[in-house]
C-alpha cells in the first residue's frame, strides 16, 4: 500500500484485516484514483501461500474526505460495508462531509 501512495501520505493497519489509507491535503477525487489503483494492483497480483502456489485476492474499501478524528473513520467504515454489500472488490464513497 506504502508505494501506491505519495510521500507523506500514511498507511496504518487498524484491525484484523482493515488498513487506513491517510492521504493529507488530497480531494476526493484523488482519493478515489488511489483507492481504484490499490484495488485493482490488489486483484492483479498473485499472493504467494507457499509451496509455489498462489491465491487470489480481493479487497473492498471505504472512501471519506474531512477532518481526520471519529466521525471521519467511522463515514469511512459505513462506506465501507456498503462497498461489502455491493458484491465487495469495489469501494464506495461516504456521501457527504460531517
Amino acid at each position: 500500500l506504502s508505494g501506491l501512495t505519495r510521500a507523506g501520505d500514511l498507511v496504518a493497519r487498524v484491525g484484523g484485516e482493515e488498513f487506513v489509507v491517510l492521504l493529507p491535503g488530497a480531494p476526493g477525487s484523488a482519493a478515489e484514483r488511489v483507492c481504484t489503483r490499490i484495488l485493482e494492483t490488489i486483484r492483479t497480483t498473485p499472493f504467494d501461500i507457499g509451496g509455489e502456489r498462489t491465491i487470489a485476492v480481493t479487497a473492498s474499501a471505504g472512501v471519506a474526505t474531512g477532518v481526520l478524528g471519529a466521525v471521519l473513520l467511522a463515514r469511512a467504515d459505513a462506506a465501507l460495508y456498503e462497498a461489502k454489500g455491493a458484491g465487495r472488490d469495489r469501494f464506495a464513497t461516504a456521501s457527504d462531509e460531517a
